[in-house]
């Protein structure tokens, strides 16, 4: 688990989808994050000790790739679970913390999952929304988070 610092920072746009105006300041406390998304093998242990059916990988593979197909609700009794085996307590983060740690946290924010220059950005984020690669297969941003997918 990577520490996030708490901070302020600019959320939002006044480009984008109507659910994203305007831009405004949002007070993020300090908190924990996985170094990593969630990978198949972790998640597929999981369903193994729970008797979840396993997501499907679409034929992109499995191992140390990231899970797709699993719902919010899913995510949640993954965390839930992880929470009960581990003794420490594990959750989903929020949107504004998600985005804020996205962008390096407070100090040396960036534009771009760890680099504010857009051609460097398939060094550190996920642009093919098509296929998916292993964990820590790009560079990490400022806060030593990897492969967080690039939404635009």
């Amino acid at each position: 688990m990577i520490r996030v610092p708490g901070g302020t920072f600019s959320m939002g746009s006044d480009k984008g989808y109507g659910d994203e105006k305007p831009v405004h300041q949002v007070a993020i406390s300090t908190f924990h994050l996985a170094e990593t998304e969630v990978t198949f093998a972790q998640y597929d242990y999981f369903c193994e000790r729970t008797g979840r059916e396993k997501p499907d990988d679409q034929g992109w593979g499995r191992g140390s790739r990231p899970v797709i197909n699993v719902s919010w609700q899913d995510a949640k009794a993954y965390c839930q679970w992880l929470s009960k085996q581990t003794g420490d307590t594990y959750r989903l983060p929020s949107e504004a913390e998600w985005e804020y740690a996205d962008g390096g946290g407070v100090t040396n924010r960036t534009k771009w999952a760890g680099t504010n220059v857009e051609a460097n950005l398939p060094d550190y984020a996920v642009l093919d929304q098509r296929r998916s690669f292993p964990a820590k297969r790009k560079h990490p941003n400022q806060l030593g988070l990897c492969q967080i997918p690039n939404d635009g």
